[in-house]
């Protein structure tokens, strides 16, 4: 073989991508394997382009996380019905933001593992408050029940992911199987326990949050 088909076959041209390609790319990595199989590496090996190339698109990991989160979530960054009650403005938000945790699991890692807030979830946040201030909650009050809303749909969806893999019929076989006298209500519920990470659960517990929410503010304004 000549020295000039040698190098030939050692050198491929980059290929070339787009930011979109980049971002799907990384989605389907995350969604798949948690964050932590998400490297620039990786992600550049998977686009079958070199790193130095990759980051011509993403500058750095964390702009790589925020713009996933953008992607996402980008679609739902919207007002709500500004015609609805406060509750059904909350609902339809925080209901729209669990589906698409729940088919992109790997947003829900990247949002609870940064350090500091993402700032591609501003949007989400002024949405939120702004239905809490105009219902009449105070400042404070509008940012704590932001927290709980909040922190309720992400942990909801991240303990769906975790627990995504039971097997349901052989965890009602191990719910039966227990001792009697020591768990006579896990084993009353063994059929219907396996499946509780359900859309019906995750609107029993947003109602309830939004039952004491509405209390508060009655308590608030002097309403009865």
């Amino acid at each position: 073989m000549s020295a000039e088909r040698a190098v030939s076959r050692r050198y491929r041209p980059p290929r070339s991508t787009s930011l979109p390609a980049v971002l799907d790319a990384a989605l389907r990595i995350v969604d798949a394997e948690g964050v932590e199989a998400l490297s620039m590496r990786r992600l550049a090996d998977d686009l079958g382009i070199g790193a130095m190339t990759l980051y011509r698109y993403v500058a750095t990991k964390d702009t790589l996380y925020d713009e996933l989160v953008t992607l996402v979530l980008g679609d739902l960054a919207s007002d709500p019905a500004p015609d609805a009650p406060w509750r059904a403005q909350l609902e339809e938000v925080l209901t729209g933001l669990h589906n698409e945790l729940r088919a992109h699991p790997g947003i829900t890692e990247i949002i609870l593992t940064r350090r500091v807030p993402t700032p591609a979830f501003d949007r989400h946040r002024e949405i939120v408050l702004a239905v809490l201030r105009e219902a009449g909650f105070s400042v404070e009050s509008a940012v704590d029940a932001l927290t709980s809303l909040i922190c309720y749909t992400l942990g909801f969806s991240h303990v769906e992911r975790i627990r995504g893999g039971v097997d349901r019929e052989e965890e009602a076989r191990r719910l039966k199987s227990l001792p009697t006298e020591e768990f006579p209500h896990l084993i009353e519920a063994a059929t219907s326990y396996p499946g509780h990470l359900s859309d019906r659960a995750f609107s029993t517990g947003l109602g309830a949050m939004l039952d004491g929410l509405e209390r508060a503010l009655d308590a608030q304004t002097g309403r009865t």
